[in-house]
């Protein structure tokens, strides 16, 4: 019991340091709303996106960028992986760990990966091949500042820049053909 009795009163004691510390002498003012919130970024990048044509295994696209030195990087994607992200920065994210893997295939980081292929201007009939038939895809298009990529004290990527929101492109390819031939 006098164990007990101890163990009650240094708690006691703590508790009571703890909550007499009183209350702060200049405490920080509530923040004052702004009477004039600031609108959307008018220089924001943004993408037109025509999906022109789809094959059994192929798409053909335009991207127009709404600064024409903008980077950017266009890829196709199985539509389901790309729904599945709720957020732009987590898809950017799964895409820029994709790359870096097959960057480093081939002996690049990934910021050194994207100085090399991210596009620039306006792309013009567009392909992108070797898709699978009857399959729901998406082309993905957002601005990526190589620039902006750092790396940790391992040499790895581990901020994911990317200037614009995700322009996400959803097309079907075509079915296969079906044949009446018959062999005898």
């Amino acid at each position: 019991m006098k164990f007990f009795n101890l163990i009650f009163t240094i708690t006691t004691a703590m508790t009571l340091s703890l909550v007499g510390c009183g209350e702060d002498v200049d405490p920080t003012p509530n923040p004052t709303p702004n009477p004039n919130p600031p609108g959307p970024d008018p220089t924001e990048l943004t993408f037109d996106v025509e999906i022109k044509d789809v094959t059994k295994a192929r798409v053909f696209f335009d991207v127009t960028p709404s600064s024409s030195d903008a980077e950017y990087m266009t890829m196709v994607y199985d539509a389901a992986f790309v729904d599945s992200f709720s957020k732009d920065e987590y898809l950017v994210g799964a895409i820029y760990e994709d790359i870096t893997e097959f960057a480093n295939t081939k002996g690049l980081t990934l910021k050194e990966y994207l100085a090399e292929n991210a596009e620039r201007g306006v792309i013009t009939d567009g392909v992108a091949s070797g898709l699978a038939v009857s399959t729901d895809y998406c082309l993905v298009v957002f601005g990526v500042d190589v620039e902006s990529i750092v790396f940790d004290v391992d040499g790895e990527d581990n901020d994911y820049a990317f200037t614009s929101a995700i322009s996400r492109n959803h097309f079907t390819t075509q079915d296969a053909p079906v044949s009446d031939a018959t062999f005898d």
